[in-house]
């Protein structure tokens, strides 16, 4: 299908006064929610005693819904994770290559991502 000049002219000026959204809030996936939180989880384990299944319940509760057997998995690599990290920072001269994001909570971490993603 042709257009004429008019149709793109009554776009131009429907793009001209279109309001303006609302910026889309992040998202993160259900691994890097799960690493974020895993310091927190893992006082629920110990110190609080839940087992897994608990623990699993009580997110998806929250809103991330991740089975029992996937929690411990990847409750695994963070703990390996952050040893890998640990071990590159003690050793002198040596760059972590995994980039830690600032803030130590959940919710500074978010407002980081907020942040950066209304600077793109």
């Amino acid at each position: 299908m042709r257009l004429t000049y008019d149709v793109v002219e009554r776009a131009r000026d429907a793009i001209q006064v279109a309001p303006k959204q609302a910026p889309k809030e992040p998202t993160i996936t259900k691994t890097r929610a799960i690493w974020m939180l895993s310091e927190e989880i893992e006082t629920l384990l110990g110190e609080k005693n839940y087992t897994f299944d608990q623990a699993a319940a009580l997110l998806e509760e929250a809103g991330i819904g991740i089975a029992p057997s996937t929690l411990k998995q990847v409750l695994y690599d963070a703990r390996n994770r952050r040893a890998r990290e640990q071990e590159a920072a003690d050793s002198p001269g040596a760059q972590s290559p995994v980039q830690e994001m600032p803030g130590s909570s959940l919710g500074e971490q978010l407002s980081q991502m907020k942040e950066d993603q209304e600077l793109n």
